[in-house]
């Protein structure tokens, strides 16, 4: 038999997982959140200048509610997951701020949160190299989506500065 014997020095040996990027529960969890949000907006979109009430557009409605079930659930289970490193920090405030936006009571709740996000330094991802640089990509698409999101008629109908305060909204003045 052949005895193994080993010609490069231990610590010329390079780890094979250095330099990649393998997701924590939070940072999965969240990419398939950024996609079920994408497709929450399209079919808030398409139910946007329609009546739903119409037995035509049922179906688009059933397909708006449905997409963001997906959405609170992945949120929720984001919320729930344990932050394993740094580089959940960011992406568990952001799921915490989806959620504020997408529950809000109010108008005025929900210009509160979208504020939020002008706070660049409270999504920004403290890690360095394929981590921080994937963490920083999922972050910008976030904040993309929920200014898209911010833009649907469905989760800010009252923020228009020409209502006026003491009008309720499909009376007549």
């Amino acid at each position: 038999m052949a005895t193994e014997t080993l010609t490069t020095p231990f610590a010329a040996n390079e780890d094979p997982r250095k330099g990649t990027y393998t997701p924590t529960l939070i940072a999965s969890l969240f990419s398939r959140f950024l996609g079920a949000i994408a497709l929450h907006i399209e079919a808030e979109r398409d139910i946007q200048d329609v009546d739903v009430w119409d037995a035509a557009f049922t179906g688009w409605l059933r397909e708006a509610e449905e997409s963001l079930k997906v959405v609170k659930t992945f949120l929720r289970q984001i919320r729930d997951a344990q932050v394993v490193r740094a580089s959940d920090v960011p992406l568990l405030r952001l799921a915490i701020l989806a959620d504020a936006l997408i529950r809000s009571a109010d108008a005025g709740d929900f210009q509160r949160a979208c504020g939020l996000l002008t706070h660049p330094t409270l999504f920004r991802c403290v890690e360095t190299g394929p981590v921080g640089r994937r963490v920083a990509a999922m972050v910008k698409t976030a904040v993309l989506r929920l200014d898209e999101l911010a833009d649907l008629d469905t989760y800010a109908p009252d923020s228009f500065p020409h209502t006026p305060a003491d009008v309720v909204p499909g009376s007549v003045a």
